[in-house]
């Protein structure tokens, strides 16, 4: 599978996002470092729970991986504390992530064994998949920085500039 190919790229979008969460404790993957800003546990769990729903759910009629999950993934069904509090365990996520992703691609893999539908033709389905990831890839990047900024001691220059003519 070529890097270029959207599959491809959809791989490539899942091994980021969990490289991102791969050296980080249980505790900081459910850290949220400002209100505004979910868990990177929430931000990947809703990346692989969009992407099975997207195909799972509307294109092949099947409810029952995303059902489980909704309340806790689809924004908005509760107040996002209440979504953060009810993330599993960093390492039964990253668990059922891989199972859904591996099963996802071989299904997007073999477009043929798959019902009829329109998100089928050039690959649109994929591509939407990827946006999404790709939007909540940028959007665990900023947790990641948020986190760093508020840990962060503040800036001291130990020597202090002079200007001189450059030689």
């Amino acid at each position: 599978m070529s890097p270029t190919h959207p599959l491809g790229q959809l791989s490539a979008l899942q091994q980021m996002m969990a490289q991102l969460l791969e050296p980080l404790s249980d505790s900081e993957c459910r850290h949220s470092p400002a209100p505004e800003v979910a868990p990177l546990l929430w931000y990947y769990g809703r990346a692989v729970y969009l992407e099975t729903y997207l195909l799972r759910d509307r294109v092949q009629g099947e409810p029952d991986m995303t059902d489980r999950v909704a309340d806790i993934f689809t924004t908005g069904a509760l107040s996002p504390e209440s979504q953060w509090q009810r993330l599993p365990p960093k390492e039964h996520l990253l668990s059922w992530a891989a199972t859904l992703q591996d099963e996802n691609l071989m299904r997007l893999a073999n477009p043929d064994k798959l019902p009829p539908h329109e998100w089928l033709d050039d690959n649109r389905l994929i591509w939407l998949i990827n946006q999404h990831r790709a939007i909540l890839y940028e959007q665990m990047l900023q947790a990641l920085v948020e986190r760093r900024l508020a840990h962060a001691a503040p800036y001291r220059a130990n020597q202090r500039l002079i200007a001189q003519a450059p030689t």
